[in-house]
């Protein structure tokens, strides 16, 4: 018998919707909260750099909940090397809902990451916040965007349903 990880169901759906949306895609790089991804599509490459919340930071109710991700120095360089690496890379947040099902993907590129952490690469204690409100669209805000700017990720990497 083998034990799945936590970590596994939350990347798993990361790779599912690539999957689903026509990605190939190969585990890059691999450790206890974050992943990497090649991402291919024709002749289209770029990395993936994910992380994964379990559960909300903040709930309010019904009404809103936020979940925060942190970055680390090593990280913003891993995202700096694959993004000066392959062009188009992305930083996938993903966002559980505790011990219910769902929860929310967000899939940024390098211009709206660069927005959120702030300062550019030099950004002191770096995060992303990803807001979600009743009735609202998903909004994502951090070190370099106050809360009450928080906007709406563009989400081109992935295809309507």
């Amino acid at each position: 018998m083998v034990k799945i990880k936590e970590t596994d169901y939350h990347h798993g759906a990361l790779t599912a919707v690539l999957v689903n949306n026509g990605y190939n895609l190969i585990l890059w790089e691999t450790h206890e909260t974050r992943r990497s991804y090649k991402v291919t599509l024709g002749k289209d490459e770029f990395i993936i750099y994910s992380k994964y919340a379990s559960k909300p930071t903040s709930k309010k109710g019904k009404k809103s909940s936020t979940w925060s991700y942190s970055f680390t120095d090593d990280e913003i360089e891993k995202i700096k090397g694959h993004m000066k690496e392959f062009k188009n890379s992305k930083v996938a947040l993903i966002s559980g809902n505790g011990n219910t099902k769902g929860g929310e993907l967000v899939i940024l590129g390098k211009e709206d990451f660069l927005i959120c952490i702030g300062d550019g690469w030099n950004s002191e204690n770096p995060y992303i916040s990803i807001l979600k409100e009743k009735y609202c669209q998903l909004r994502v805000y951090g070190r370099g965007v106050a809360r009450n700017q928080a906007f709406i990720p563009r989400m081109d990497i992935i295809k309507s349903r």
